[in-house]
């Protein structure tokens, strides 16, 4: 077969399986279209309890076929226990899926899977948790979280959308004999830091 035959076959089957690629990604386009305010988190160091609180994230497929996708969440500072911050001081957080599963902190690394339907949206409940026995002074405790939507069947995951921007803040006070402490994060603003304090 002349050589230039073979240039035109390898040629054609190239642009067909980008072209298949391409359709692929557009069947599954989902994106992060809102993430809730989460409610105040009140937190007695002296109580010995682990302090939950619940906030939604909702997904949007603006393509035409059901897919699978996880969600990554990541701090500033990447790879280290996740910290609301006040200089040196810190009280350390944990973000769950549905189920319990702990978010990494890292944005490459997604977890969980739920099913969006072509033209639909789907709200997903995720966790933060405090827990017992931390000990801080008074101060404005912030974090800034970035949430990135993955589809993650068939793998490898390949990220969706753009990464969506969340500012938290915490509040910490004493009391004459025990410790509050008190958690608030703001609602979502793509690409905005605002960092929301309680009082």
């Amino acid at each position: 077969m002349p050589s230039y035959r073979i240039a035109q076959i390898a040629l054609a089957a190239l642009v067909s399986c980008c072209t298949a690629a391409g359709a692929a990604v557009a069947a599954c386009n989902v994106s992060i279209t809102n993430v809730s305010p989460i409610p105040n988190i009140l937190y007695d160091p002296f109580e010995g309890l682990t302090k939950t609180s619940n906030y939604t994230v909702d997904l949007t497929n603006a393509g035409g076929d059901t897919c699978s996708v996880g969600l990554a969440i990541a701090s500033p500072v990447q790879g280290v226990p996740r910290s609301f911050k006040n200089g040196s001081n810190q009280l350390r957080y944990t973000l769950e899926w549905p189920g319990g599963a702990v978010f990494s902190n890292n944005i490459t690394a997604p977890i969980g899977s739920v099913s969006v339907a072509g033209g639909k949206s789907r709200t997903v409940t995720l966790r933060v948790r405090v827990a017992a026995g931390l000990i801080a002074p008074a101060a404005t405790y912030t974090d800034v979280l970035t949430l990135r939507v993955y589809r993650v069947n068939p793998t490898p995951a390949v990220q969706m959308g753009t990464d969506r921007t969340a500012s938290a803040a915490g509040v910490g006070y004493f009391s004459k004999s025990s410790g509050v402490t008190e958690f608030t994060r703001s609602s979502v603003h793509c690409a905005e830091r605002i960092v929301a304090v309680s009082s």
